[in-house]
């Protein structure tokens, strides 16, 4: 709700990003209405198939105007969301079906403005440390890449 509700920015941070396609629906939806979606995934992940998987959104999502970033230090395992400049959730929640449907998280939800600051300026600091992924050089990725995209994309919405 928060995300359809968005009208400034939507920063999310993830570990894993295999989104189901309704949160699909919803930052398409809110990059169409002019809202800055960026999201923010570690540049090597620790599961290797999970990454493909992730990877294989990176294209449609990165042609509806969603950013990503790709943090490049080591395995980025924070869980924040922040949206336009007064609601911010940090927890235990990955994006992805297992988190989303089967896993007991948990989050806080704040509205607190100081909070709200502070995570946002974490997520903008640890942009500078990352790589964002452009649509036009994604396109280009070698095509045993694609393959694997391939290979993974009837057990997405298992991982």
């Amino acid at each position: 709700d928060a995300i359809r509700q968005a009208r400034k920015h939507v920063y999310l941070t993830t570990p894993y990003f295999l989104p189901d396609h309704r949160l699909q629906r919803v930052l398409v939806l809110a990059a169409k209405r002019g809202v800055d979606v960026r999201i923010l995934i570690p540049a090597q992940g620790d599961h290797n198939v999970v990454e493909i998987g992730s990877e294989s959104y990176f294209e449609f999502l990165l042609s509806k105007g969603i950013q990503i970033f790709r943090y490049l230090p080591s395995m980025i395992h924070s869980k924040t969301a922040v949206i336009d400049n007064d609601w911010a959730m940090v927890g235990t929640m990955n994006l992805d079906n297992i988190s989303l449907r089967y896993n007991f998280e948990s989050a806080i939800i704040t509205g607190n403005s100081l909070c709200v600051d502070e995570l946002r300026g974490h997520f903008m600091h640890d942009l500078k440390v990352s790589k964002e992924v452009h649509l036009h050089e994604w396109k280009k990725r070698s095509r045993l890449r694609k393959f694997k995209e391939l290979l993974v994309w009837p057990i997405r919405k298992f991982l």
